[in-house]
């Protein structure tokens, strides 16, 4: 009987991995049917990298076991599901939940701007009246109505007072945010999400500092590059994060005010490297894209389309960025992101891509490149079917997107362990 030859198994490295989540308002379905679908398929993360809607939706679900769990899944699906409107209401109210009208808020910037006596200093202007008495003289009978209208309004007393007081008093957002204590209370224990395993990062835009600030579910980092600087998440700046210019009014904390922090940076890809230097693979689920837009038909649709155009521009650009950094850092799996393009049935698209490309010196072949796979960085895209959800805030949109969601992260786990079977690839053994 022959003998036969005992080979010794390696263990498999683990893969340090990140997820990047942009925002995107009543989209968030997607980012929730991408979560259920990688905690079902066993592909955890290391760190969490949100901004904006997206750092709810992964608040709410790390808080609930402090890990990627199926009861944190519930958990996101239950909240949203009870915030997004039934269909049969939104129908004829087509305003998200969030979005509550503060009607005393609003009596008090109005009635504090109609007592401010600044407010009638500019009521009057009788020389631009000279001025324009003058110019219909000159040439009386040239110009229409809407012309003379367009030349009257201006400088009517009335009208301007009214103009004062609607567009220039304190009021500068169409919806006061509410208490954010009470918004996140049951839906995100902090206690939990501050002993989470995953390491969280969220962002808000400070006026004052005129700069990014990044926060943070743990005290303690363990990078090399500390940031021990970051505050703590909380319900505050999340909140702050969250503050659509004209949408929600600046949040103040402190004393300083913030905006949402996706209208500068998306997801903090630099920070995610500088914190991290030793993250194998970054995951991208970008839940918003210029495909979902479609011609508005009415004010509420043309407002719903108009946030939504500038995140997708300053998400796509980001990630573009991310990417040359990686390339010129020397730091880019460029063999997995071929493969990637070719699972998507893209690589004319990819040919295209990389024909002006200045980082030819990147391109290694393939025989040197799988040796050194650990030494790069897989950048994962999932590519979501954006047509199939659009930006209303019913309960019909979140289910579309939670599919959609599910769907394409299902075909990227697919393409992706596909891709790791082969030899000199990685992977965490899930």
């Amino acid at each position: 009987m022959g003998c036969t030859k005992t080979v010794k198994k390696e263990p498999r490295e683990e893969v340090k991995r990140a997820i990047a989540i942009s925002g995107g308002g009543p989209t968030l379905g997607i980012a929730i049917g991408a979560l259920e679908s990688l905690q079902t398929e066993g592909i955890q993360f290391d760190v969490y990298s949100c901004a904006c809607i997206g750092s709810w939706v992964v608040c709410i679900y790390l808080s609930k076991d402090g890990t990627e769990s199926k009861a944190g899944i519930e958990h996101l699906k239950k909240v949203y599901q009870e915030n997004f409107r039934p269909d049969e209401v939104y129908k004829s109210y087509p305003f998200a939940s969030f979005f509550q009208p503060d009607i005393k808020h609003y009596l008090d910037c109005y009635s504090n701007k109609v007592l401010d006596k600044s407010t009638y200093e500019h009521l009057f202007l009788p020389d631009e009246w000279l001025k324009l008495l003058q110019k219909w003289m000159q040439s009386p009978g040239s110009g229409d109505m809407l012309s003379f209208l367009n030349d009257f309004y201006p400088l009517n007393p009335v009208i301007r007072f009214w103009s004062e007081v609607i567009f220039k008093s304190s009021l500068c957002g169409l919806v006061k945010q509410p208490n954010a204590d009470a918004l996140a209370a049951g839906k995100i224990d902090f206690a939990k999400l501050n002993e989470a395993t995953p390491r969280i990062y969220t962002n808000a835009y400070c006026f004052e500092k005129q700069a990014i600030v990044l926060f943070t579910n743990k005290a303690k980092h363990e990078s090399p590059a500390s940031t021990n600087g970051y505050d703590l998440i909380t319900a505050d700046n999340l909140m702050a994060g969250s503050s659509l210019p004209y949408i929600y009014e600046p949040r103040p904390i402190d004393g300083q005010y913030y905006c949402e922090g996706a209208t500068v940076d998306t997801v903090n890809f630099k920070s995610l490297l500088d914190n991290h230097p030793d993250l194998e693979e970054v995951w991208v689920l970008k839940i918003v894209d210029y495909k979902q837009m479609k011609r508005p038909q009415n004010l509420v649709e043309g407002l719903s389309n108009f946030p939504m155009i500038f995140a997708d521009t300053v998400a796509d650009d980001d990630i573009k960025l991310f990417r040359y950094h990686l390339l010129e850092e020397e730091k880019f799996d460029l063999k997995y992101e071929k493969a990637e393009y070719e699972a998507d049935s893209r690589l004319d698209e990819y040919d295209e891509k990389m024909k002006p490309t200045l980082w030819k010196s990147c391109q290694q072949p393939d025989d040197k490149q799988q040796h050194d796979d650990k030494k790069k960085i897989k950048l994962v895209t999932i590519r979501v079917n954006y047509k199939d959800v659009n930006f209303d805030w019913n309960q019909a949109n979140l289910k579309k997107g939670i599919k959609a969601g599910r769907d394409a992260a299902n075909r990227r786990v697919d393409s992706y362990r596909e891709y790791m079977k082969r030899p000199f690839s990685l992977s965490r053994g899930t």
